[in-house]
């Protein structure tokens, strides 16, 4: 049962997250999430399958968002910053090794989007969201996702890969899903002992808060991709 099938009942689940974390969900635009949402998988189809379309529809899809974004400031310009790294994953040349393929696919899973989505609801501060800490930390949680999903296609259900044109993928760098489950399992231990240290430790108030944001998306996905083996692609 796909994630796209069954969307309302997975952002029920993110909702729960952010209310046991002490969120106030009632903030929150749960139609234009939706929307964002729904404009990953769309433009995941522009650029991933053979549509002789695929650039206008691309620059549709693109400008219809944000228009209806045009208060997010954060996500407007995380859209940005998504846009210009799916077009370096489409150029091959530009990666070579795992780390660069991480580095641009990591990005463009996807859910920086949602969090940076979640710090305009709630207000939070946007010098520290762009910050180098926060973005490390999020760039942590890009990768773990990544690779999760990437996972699936060791999988013996195919039919997410049926339509897509070639391309780069973790596959072409480790053959084997053991290691790739291992790497998961490296960097989920090391990001979750981050996690922990910043919730019990840290006193910046502002910090905290989008740390629990960004956290809250990752359980979320990982969740969907990993443990759910979701990829939200049928």
């Amino acid at each position: 049962m796909s994630f796209k099938k069954n969307l309302n009942k997975s952002i029920e689940h993110l909702s729960t997250i952010l209310l046991e974390r002490g969120l106030n969900v009632n903030l929150i635009d749960f139609t234009k999430f939706q929307e964002l949402v729904l404009f990953i998988f769309k433009l995941d189809d522009a650029f991933d399958k053979n549509l002789s379309e695929s650039t206008q529809s691309k620059t549709i899809l693109i400008n219809q968002l944000k228009t209806k974004l045009v208060n997010y400031k954060q996500t407007l310009r995380e859209l940005d910053k998504h846009i210009d790294y799916r077009n370096k994953e489409s150029n091959q040349e530009e990666i070579r090794t795992p780390n660069e393929y991480l580095t641009v696919t990591g990005v463009t899973i996807g859910t920086h989007l949602f969090a940076a989505f979640l710090v305009d609801t709630f207000k939070l501060n946007s010098s520290l969201w762009m910050s180098d800490q926060i973005q490390k930390y999020q760039t942590e949680t890009n990768q773990i996702l990544r690779l999760s999903n990437d996972l699936l296609d060791f999988s013996e259900d195919k039919l997410r890969l049926k339509n897509e044109k070639h391309q780069t993928k973790i596959s072409s760098f480790i053959k084997s899903s053991f290691q790739i489950k291992l790497l998961i399992l490296l960097k989920y231990l090391k990001h979750k002992a981050k996690y922990f240290f910043y919730r019990l430790f840290n006193k910046n108030t502002d910090l905290k808060a989008i740390i629990i944001v960004i956290e809250s998306v990752f359980d979320w996905g990982y969740y969907e991709m990993y443990l759910n083996k979701n990829s939200g692609r049928n």
